[in-house]
């Protein structure tokens, strides 16, 4: 059971992170143009996911991967998304601040 989902996992990895990331950038593209809402976060992120998943599939897909690449990748992607959720609020902190002044 552990060796098929591993199997999947290695597998459909790519594909996965590519479909999620073409549908978040298409939100983000949408709403940008046809809102005039910015939604860049949203982009970030999917590109974001693109790039790492398609790295660790790469790197899953080769006949001695190394684990501490995959985990190195894994955890900049933990960082980016953190980060980039910490801008998001400091902006809209920021832009309250802001507004309520004027």
């Amino acid at each position: 059971m552990m060796k098929i989902m591993k199997d999947l996992i290695k597998k459909y990895i790519g594909i996965i992170g590519f479909i999620i990331a073409l549908i978040g950038v298409l939100i983000s593209a949408y709403y940008k143009f046809y809102h005039n809402n910015e939604l860049d976060s949203v982009g970030e992120f999917s590109l974001l996911l693109l790039i790492s998943t398609m790295t660790i599939s790469n790197e899953l897909n080769k006949s001695n991967p190394k684990q501490w690449y995959i985990y190195l990748v894994t955890v900049v992607l933990i960082f980016c998304f953190i980060w980039i959720i910490y801008w998001i609020i400091i902006f809209k902190i920021a832009t309250s601040a802001f507004s309520a002044c004027y």
